[in-house]
């Protein structure tokens, strides 16, 4: 049995994977991402009430290392803004203790309120309330990030 116009076809199929390649996929996935990158710097711009923008510039579409036929972008916090996940899940009440070694013999934390120095060995940090912003971005911008990524791909193969 013989399957007319198979080369053809094979010709088709060689020019389709050179068209969707590495680089096609990860312009479908940044597609993809921008939509919960746009709405988590949105949220945190709501927390911040957008003083400087750096921290909602923080939040970054970042390629990760990808399996052929695969492109994974990751939508959070630059390197530079670990500190965001602090933001997003809080953090836990703690002592703070001062910071003394053989160099330079420090025996208290110094700090100044309403003009007054005070001295002590250690402080208590009350903790820090979560304000989740990527969890949200991410659950209210799922199905709009899917539908641009197959707008996209569309576009990609046309």
């Amino acid at each position: 049995m013989a399957l007319e116009g198979s080369a053809e076809l094979k010709a088709k199929l060689k020019e389709l994977r050179k068209i969707v390649g590495k680089p096609a996929l990860r312009r479908i996935a940044r597609t993809g991402g921008a939509p919960i990158r746009a709405e988590a710097r949105r949220l945190l711009a709501s927390k911040t009430k957008g003083r400087t923008g750096r921290l909602q510039n923080s939040i970054v579409l970042r390629e990760r290392n990808s399996p052929p036929g695969q492109a994974i972008i990751n939508v959070g916090p630059s390197r530079r803004a670990f500190f965001l996940r602090f933001v997003e899940f809080g953090t836990k009440g703690h002592a703070i203790p001062r910071l003394g070694d053989s160099l330079t013999k420090k025996k208290a934390l110094a700090f100044r309120v309403g003009g007054v120095m005070f001295f002590r060995k250690r402080v208590r940090h009350g903790g820090a309330r979560a304000f989740p912003f990527m969890g949200p971005a991410y659950a209210s911008k799922k199905q709009a990030s899917i539908d641009a990524m197959r707008i996209k791909a569309g576009e990609e193969v046309a």
